[in-house]
């Protein structure tokens, strides 16, 4: 990996072809689906889970291209952060709407983003991205392959010999021969693809034959199962009902919940193996790609995007106060939260209708994900960013419009995921946040 700190905003960043992109998000799939599967991911639902994520990821970054055209390029990491975020967050209101308001019981949500950005494409004349693709080059890519074993290795040490160390060396030797392409290619993406498959059979092999656990992250798993099992009562009873305790709501992590339940319609072993397994590396790699995301919009470095992806991750590994949490319902938080940032550096200042309700969405989201995010999420919203920062009285004004329209996406999500006799109190919400 370069890491050559002279590189700023002066850059010269150059566009990528479908080809560089398509090899760029494989060599991602095919490190997460070994992952998955090397931790006993059962393999044909693993598939399926990242069938539908990825459908939805490409709507939400059709979405973000639409609303970022202006910029004319965007980074392909920016563009998977973003679009998950979207893709996800638009399935999960769709299973709000679905479920609690029409009161209809299929599991259609998932499906929704992707549909509606399949019918834009069919009625439009150009179908085409409107921006161009950049950074779906060899250098980010190296990247954003760490965040998910490095968090892992807490829960299976044998990573760091088998996975991150060859790994690491792989890359250190063709640096030093010169033999490592700027640009993907076929070659590339065969011997990293390679490489990571064999070391994720041996991963495999060591977890079984050295540990006692035989499936997944058994030891810490029991509140990432607590998770799955609440999103799939929310799902089947809608989002008042508690599946611990009768007539009682969790008023916590809903947006989580509705988005996770319907992918997850499985037997209950398959759906407790994938919440173990596919669930946390898939949304660690996103998360990674999101901490990329706002660290290039703030610093322009891509050397710092690089650090800012694993940067967390090794955080993992420390018991204590500053351990990660890998819960799905955290991970998710937090993708939606650095997204927001991501769209405040660029619009903040910017006080058309169609911003003003994004900002409404996005407290929404994140009060219904996790409301302990609240207070980082208005923080973010004084980020630097590309529009003019002198403080004024038009600069206070329209801050304040937007913080109250912020504020209310969160009053609304406390109101309908806190409503009912039995359910929880609104002074713990505020509480907790």
């Amino acid at each position: 990996m370069t890491t050559d700190l002279s590189a700023t905003s002066s850059e010269v960043v150059e566009t990528n072809s479908l080809r560089e992109i398509t090899l760029f998000c494989a060599v991602l799939l095919v490190e997460i689906y070994s992952l998955a599967v090397s931790f006993g991911g059962p393999f044909f639902e693993v598939g399926y889970f990242l069938l539908v994520v990825i459908s939805q990821t490409f709507a939400g970054a059709y979405i973000w291209a639409q609303l970022r055209q202006s910029d004319k390029t965007l980074p392909l990491p920016e563009l998977l952060a973003m679009g998950f975020a979207i893709g996800s967050a638009s399935a999960a209101i769709s299973q709000l709407i679905i479920r609690d308001l029409l009161g209809i019981r299929l599991f259609l949500s998932p499906l929704v983003p992707i549909i509606g950005v399949a019918i834009w494409l069919v009625t439009k004349r150009d179908p085409q991205l409107p921006v161009k693709v950049t950074h779906a080059t060899t250098n980010t890519l190296l990247w954003l392959l760490f965040p998910a074993p490095l968090a892992m290795m807490t829960y299976s040490m044998f990573l760091l010999p088998v996975f991150i160390a060859p790994l690491l060396l792989a890359i250190y030797i063709a640096q030093r021969k010169e033999t490592l392409p700027k640009n993907l290619t076929i070659n590339l993406f065969t011997a990293l693809s390679l490489l990571m498959l064999a070391e994720s059979i041996i991963q495999r092999i060591s977890f079984v034959a050295l540990t006692k656990t035989k499936i997944g992250i058994d030891p810490y798993a029991d509140d990432i199962r607590f998770d799955v099992v609440h999103a799939i009562a929310s799902a089947q009873w809608g989002i008042s009902t508690n599946a611990e305790l009768a007539n009682q709501s969790y008023a916590y992590y809903k947006i989580s919940f509705l988005w996770l339940a319907p992918i997850t319609n499985f037997d209950s072993r398959s759906l407790l193996n994938l919440s173990v397994t596919v669930i946390p590396v898939f949304l660690i790699t996103v998360a990674g790609a999101s901490l990329w995301a706002i660290t290039r919009r703030l610093s322009k470095h891509h050397m710092a995007a690089g650090i800012a992806t694993i940067l967390l991750f090794t955080q993992t590994n420390f018991r204590g106060d500053s351990e990660i949490n890998l819960r799905s319902v955290w991970l998710l938080g937090t993708i939606y939260l650095l997204s927001a940032g991501v769209f405040y550096i660029k619009t903040i200042n910017r006080d058309s209708i169609k911003n003003l309700a994004i900002l409404f969405v996005i407290g929404f989201v994140i009060a219904g994900t996790r409301i302990t995010l609240v207070p980082m999420m208005v923080a973010l919203s004084f980020l630097p960013n590309d529009g003019d920062n002198q403080i004024n009285r038009k600069f206070l004004i329209t801050r304040l419009q937007q913080l109250t329209v912020i504020s209310l996406g969160v009053v609304i999500a406390i109101f309908i995921f806190t409503r009912g006799e039995n359910s929880t109190l609104f002074n713990s919400v505020f509480l907790s946040s």
